[in-house]
């Protein structure tokens, strides 16, 4: 989980790219426009030109060491002059965007972190993404997040984890991922003297339910995990798929189990996406050749809170003829499933069961047209085979 993160803060930041021109920079005070502004001039740069040029152009090398005089600037002399939140994300995006000529980035972005908890101890700003910085801030505080609580886990720090708590994941509207990956990676150590699990876990569970607008299911994934840190109500990705509803963009509840009978790709996705977005004409030539035959789409919109007009406009716009879940922002059947990273898609059979993960191309029209041709009875066979299989494949691996 924490290296698939990861790889999604990168193609997160890739999309702040795409979407620079969507910023209402008119809420940014003065100085934190000015510093943001440089570090979309540098963010372009290394997103359009080190591909082309695989890390040999100097300038490229030092970004870090053209930014870095600026982060430290913004520290001083701007500390107490900007807003805070605006003030922290700007150096942490500044590390994020330079990280490929850093040697340690990650160990720059904990202490950066660590620092800002203690500096501004009682005075952490309210976490709740506005329009413009949900895009610049989410990607960084995955990365950020990540990093930090696998080290805090593996050193078994409880002054930290405290510091984490209090400062932290005490938040009213706290993102739900942040809790998931605070708590597995707590879950998956062992108690010491100093370090109980149990009571860790109770800690962050609480936090959850005191300061999160979380569903029943979500708050159910972080009690249920086990001492390897793994969980039984959450399915394993590419192996497993865990049943789930929501509401449409209309606000009418939409379930899976709606379904049965036909054959149906559940496509996660989000506006904000590029390669979501690319493999939309994809999904409406499948849609179009197949609906006729039982075969439908449902799509997931992982879109940040109060993003729905964005996401019916843009369904809209794009012929995305089949119904959406989209669920402001809480991602609970992403949650569920196990989705990491998007676009990433589900096909069902008419059974309604998990058959195919994560399909593209002339591969998922293949498999489309296997699951359509498929009784119900060759559909429960099939699935049969496929959970035999498994068992087969971790049998001999055992062995070996």
């Amino acid at each position: 989980m924490f290296k698939k993160l990861i790889v999604c803060a990168g193609l997160l930041l890739a999309a702040v790219a795409c979407n620079s021109d969507n910023t209402n920079a008119e809420e940014m005070d003065p100085i934190s426009l000015t510093a943001y502004n440089q570090i979309l001039e540098y963010q372009k740069y290394v997103f359009t030109q080190a591909e082309k040029m695989k890390g040999a152009d100097q300038t490229y090398k030092d970004t870090w060491k053209v930014m870095k005089p600026k982060v430290d600037k913004w520290t001083s002399e701007y500390a107490g002059k900007v807003d805070l939140k605006q003030h922290q994300w700007l150096e942490w995006w500044a590390i994020t965007v330079s990280k490929k000529t850093l040697e340690n980035p990650a160990e720059l972005m904990k202490k950066s972190f660590e620092n800002f908890l203690r500096t501004y101890k009682g005075k952490f700003p309210n976490t709740l993404p506005n329009k413009y910085d949900s895009k610049l801030a989410n990607p960084v505080k995955h990365y950020v997040l990540g990093h930090a609580f696998q080290d805090l886990s593996e050193n078994k720090d409880l002054d930290r984890f405290n510091m984490y708590i209090n400062y932290y994941l005490n938040e009213p509207g706290f993102a739900f991922d942040f809790y998931y990956i605070f708590l597995q990676k707590v879950a998956s150590t062992e108690s010491s003297e100093n370090w109980n699990v149990e009571e860790l876990k109770g800690q962050i569970i609480a936090a959850a339910e005191k300061y999160g607008n979380f569903t029943p299911k979500l708050i159910e994934t972080l009690k249920s995990y086990n001492a390897d840190g793994s969980n039984p109500v959450i399915g394993v990705q590419g192996k497993s798929f865990v049943p789930f509803s929501g509401p449409d963009l209309d606000g009418n509840t939409i379930s899976v189990s709606d379904y049965k009978g036909k054959v149906l790709l559940v496509d996660f996705w989000a506006t904000w996406c590029g390669p979501c977005m690319k493999k939309v004409p994809e999904l409406v030539a499948l849609h179009n050749k197949y609906r006729d035959q039982g075969f439908e789409i449902l799509g997931v919109s992982g879109d940040y809170e109060d993003e729905i007009d964005n996401v019916i406009s843009t369904v809209e716009e794009n012929g995305m003829s089949w119904p959406n879940i989209y669920d402001n922002g809480v991602k609970e059947a992403q949650t569920l499933n196990d989705v990491s990273y998007i676009p990433y898609t589900i096909l069902l059979d008419k059974t309604g069961k998990a058959r195919y993960f994560d399909l593209h191309g002339e591969r998922l029209a293949g498999k489309i047209e296997e699951l359509l041709a498929e009784t119900e009875e060759q559909a429960n066979n099939a699935k049969s085979e496929q959970k035999q299989e498994r068992t087969d494949r971790r049998s001999t691996r055992t062995d070996r």
